[in-house]
């Protein structure tokens, strides 16, 4: 498994790839004046059908920047499963599909409202979907990190566990909490949360942060819209005290929302698989990327204004 490419040992030299595994689906949005309300029909403004769920559009945003990505995850052979594919691939993403031949995967309906970026989203995510252990280990040759979301729990502690006996940076983007997330978290070098992610027993973003370290992340960070991005790490601090800090995020308006915690993910990853690049940086440039990502309306957009930063230097907003 994996891109056969080797891994980058200095700024200049060949990054290496990044291996996504987790949630794809079939997203269909509209965009309306205004929220419908109760058996009220409305004509969209805009559409667009595009692939999605977090670990894929993570994939196709490093993609769009440049590097090369691995997607594992389940699709099947059903028209939906297909449709997904055909697209993921078209971003410059190569697929293993792990599910079944009569997988059929989620379909998500997503309503854009007027032009602050506000959406609504109904989708069953990867609920009802069985994706098991692969029967054989994967090849992580020059793969710099692995990105979960913890969707199809086993497949996601089945790669972490593969990535850390490999040496690979294992990265878990944690938008709310799974039960898979329990042990996932005691496999993560990096952890990276929405503003919506809780723990057990922690009150505020301060605590989730402490908790994360408490269970061996080594960095963890906390995004928060157009609020700054809080993180911490054991990484570089006093001995006995992590480092902790705030990166602020560029003042933009904001017409899609939708995937840009997904992009932030993908664009930190892109940065981490270079060598050098230290945690604040990289998550300074993946709020910059993300930036980019919300001032236009859909996938197509979007990733087109990523590729536009190709030749942009990673670590540098």
């Amino acid at each position: 498994m994996g891109p056969s490419q080797g891994g980058r040992t200095g700024r200049g030299a060949e990054p290496g790839w990044a291996w996504f595994v987790g949630l794809a689906t079939l997203d269909v949005l509209q965009r309306v004046d205004h929220w419908p309300g109760p058996n009220e029909k409305l004509t969209s403004t805009w559409h667009e059908i595009s692939p999605g769920g977090p670990a894929t559009n993570a994939a196709m945003a490093h993609a769009a920047l440049g590097g090369t990505a691995l997607l594992s995850t389940a699709l099947g052979s059903h028209a939906v499963g297909q449709t997904i594919r055909g697209r993921v691939e078209a971003a410059g993403v190569r697929v293993d599909d792990r599910g079944a031949d009569d997988t059929v995967p989620a379909v998500s309906s997503i309503i854009l409202s007027g032009t602050a970026g506000d959406r609504a989203i109904v989708s069953a995510d990867g609920t009802g979907l069985s994706v098991g252990e692969p029967d054989r280990a994967p090849t992580l040759d020059g793969c710099g990190a692995v990105l979960l979301d913890g969707h199809h729990p086993r497949l996601a502690l089945w790669a972490a566990r593969a990535a850390r006996a490999a040496g690979v940076r294992v990265v878990v983007d944690a938008g709310r909490w799974k039960p898979a997330l329990g042990e996932l978290l005691g496999l993560a070098d990096d952890v990276v949360c929405s503003a919506d992610f809780t723990m057990p027993g922690a009150a505020d973003a301060a605590a989730v942060l402490e908790a994360l370290l408490a269970r061996g992340v080594r960095r963890a960070a906390i995004t928060r819209g157009r609020d700054s991005v809080l993180w911490a790490s054991v990484d570089g601090g006093d001995a006995g005290s992590p480092a902790s800090g705030r990166i602020p995020v560029p003042s933009v308006e904001a017409l899609d929302t939708l995937a840009a915690g997904d992009v932030f993910h993908g664009a930190y990853v892109h940065a981490v698989v270079q060598a050098g690049i230290g945690f604040p940086e990289a998550l300074a440039y993946a709020a910059a990327v993300t930036a980019d990502k919300v001032q236009v309306t859909g996938q197509v957009a979007w990733l087109d204004a990523l590729r536009a930063r190709r030749n942009s230097p990673v670590g540098t907003p």
